[in-house]
């Protein structure tokens, strides 16, 4: 028996969490899939300039595999500034954008994939970005 989930409650619904508890968008250097909140702000090297809001989202459905049930929210980006030097741009580690709450709570991390150079004081682009909830795959 096939299973899906209903867009507007459960897969909306991830991504309301998202979005409504996010005020923070911070660049990292280092983030490990579990990585406790404890951990993250130590490996802060920039951070948005302004807090971040629900209006720093947009949702679609999608229908990729053509199911047209996905849901993708998009982050629209933020302009930032380097509170630290980073080399880790140009090496395999790589940076992370994290979308916090800037108290207890990681919602998201994905990989910050234009390698700019971070510089202590410099500007710093947040680029945006797609999360996407998909329905499950029947087995």
């Amino acid at each position: 028996m096939a299973t899906w989930y209903n867009d507007t409650v459960v897969l909306d619904g991830l991504l309301d969490v998202i979005r409504q508890g996010s005020t923070q968008v911070w660049l990292i250097e280092a983030y490990t899939q579990g990585d406790s909140y404890a951990i993250v702000p130590g490996n802060v090297v920039a951070d948005a300039d302004s807090a971040i809001g629900i209006g720093d989202f947009s949702t679609s459905t999608t229908a990729p595999g053509g199911s047209g049930f996905d849901r993708e929210m998009d982050f629209l980006g933020a302009a930032g500034t380097a509170s630290a030097t980073s080399t880790l741009h140009d090496t395999n580690e790589g940076l992370h954008i994290a979308l916090t709450n800037g108290v207890d709570t990681i919602y998201a991390v994905t990989d910050e994939t234009s390698n700019q150079p971070i510089v202590i004081g410099n500007p710093v682009t947040f680029p945006s970005f797609t999360l996407r909830t998909l329905q499950p795959t029947q087995i």
